[in-house]
């Protein structure tokens, strides 16, 4: 039996593999049913979410993503159309079914996002439909992006509270701060697109807006959050207002660093006999302030740890701002050198553009110049016919015996008879 184009469409899905090229056959056999059936092509690749292998459901989000850019660069709206109402459950499946994945899957999502594929209206929804599975998922480190972590700040370690006498039921100690050295290759591609396919794509010569389909690029990026305030890169807070919050964090450490330090220093002093000779109210009173401070540190210290656990946890977020900042950086560095490039090629124009002006000029004069002296000419020439026209016309009159030729006129005249001359008397 012939096979059916959904046939061969489930089948190339079936068969999806993470390498680039796999991922450009299963997007071609997609597109391949943007005119006939795209919304039986959209209903098949969900389906195939539910019986692949768990390796495939990455490559087939990328397969998607791919026939949404594509689809929305080159063709119309027929794929997003079809899309839009499967991809909640399906990322949301995706997600269920391994749920190591999640973050990537996420990043997959926002890049829809950034590029305007769909609205950040949608997108929220399709990131609210997984927020739940976040928390189920391991912490996986961001791509491209590398923690080191200084030996010596990880040596202490790290005491239960029954041995210290904490008040926090947590072990970790936020305040012994990492020391972390980002590394950026590339900086887009910390948003989660496969960085290996896309090279060897390159390499075979595809063209350039086929090639970065993965990539965020800045400049588009920067032209579309320009004008806009609601935007929020990673469906994180902005930059700007990150720092604002560590600065806030690095005030209030300092507000319970101030209040531990107003506790009297005699307190910490271990001295017996000293003690031995206070008695009756002032001990009593010693007592009362020595339990208030220890009342004070126990809630500042509880404040302290609070603010370097948020503290912490924002330090986390800014490599995945640093990267796309830095690749924006160095595009801008790309414009600046385009730009001064275009400058002094206007200068050299603006050269040219004078000589060119001075010839076009010089032009019209001549060519005014010439119009003049023809306009004389054929002036003189209608003034000579029309004089040569009057003559024949005057030549043609008829004579009498005493007419006789004007040259200075141009005509006969009547010469008046003189032999009779009797009216003299």
């Amino acid at each position: 039996m012939a096979s059916t184009p959904i046939t061969r469409l489930r089948k190339a899905l079936l068969q999806t593999d993470d390498s680039g090229p796999g991922i450009q056959r299963s997007s071609i056999s997609m597109m391949s049913m943007y005119s006939s059936a795209p919304a039986a092509a959209a209903g098949e690749w969900k389906s195939c979410l539910s019986v692949c292998q768990l390796r495939q459901l990455l490559p087939l989000l990328y397969v998607a993503n791919e026939v949404l850019q594509t689809s929305k660069r080159r063709h119309g709206t027929r794929f997003l159309e079809s899309f839009s109402p499967l991809l909640p459950s399906a990322v949301r499946l995706i997600c269920e079914r391994d749920p190591l994945i999640v973050e990537k899957v996420r990043r997959t999502v926002k890049i829809w996002g950034d590029r305007r594929v769909f609205s950040t209206r949608f997108i929220n929804e399709i990131l609210t439909a997984v927020e739940d599975l976040r928390d189920a998922s391991p912490a996986a480190p961001p791509p491209r992006v590398k923690a080191l972590v200084s030996p010596s700040r990880m040596e202490a370690p790290v005491s239960s509270d029954e041995e210290d006498g904490s008040d926090f039921s947590e072990s970790v100690r936020p305040e012994k701060s990492l020391d972390v050295k980002i590394t950026v290759d590339d900086g887009p591609e910390i948003y989660g697109a496969p960085p290996e396919p896309e090279r060897k794509r390159e390499k075979e010569g595809v063209e350039e807006n086929e090639a970065t389909d993965y990539l965020l690029r800045p400049s588009k990026r920067r032209s579309m959050n320009r004008g806009n305030p609601a935007f929020k890169p990673f469906g994180m807070l902005s930059f700007n207002e990150m720092l604002a919050k560590l600065v806030d964090l690095d005030q209030q450490f300092k507000k319970s660093f101030v209040a531990v330090e107003a506790v009297p220093k005699h307190f910490y002093i271990k001295d017996d006999k000293a003690m031995q000779d206070i008695v009756g109210e002032e001990l009593v009173k010693m007592n009362v302030d020595l339990s208030k401070a220890i009342r004070l540190i126990t809630k500042q210290r509880t404040k302290i740890h609070e603010t370097t656990k948020q503290t912490y946890k924002w330090e986390q977020e800014i490599p995945f701002h640093l990267a796309p900042m830095v690749a924006a950086i160095r595009k801008d560095d790309e414009q600046f050198h385009l730009c001064a490039n275009l400058e002094e090629k206007l200068r050299w124009i603006k050269v040219v553009h004078a000589m060119s002006k001075e010839s076009r000029d010089a032009k019209r004069e001549r060519d005014a110049r010439d119009v003049a002296e023809k306009a004389a000419h054929v002036k003189k020439v209608r003034e000579d016919l029309a004089r040569q026209k009057s003559l024949e016309r005057a030549m043609k009159q008829p004579t009498g015996p005493n007419m006789r030729w004007n040259s200075r006129t141009k005509q006969y005249e009547s010469v008046a008879n003189h032999d009779d001359d009797d009216w003299r008397g």
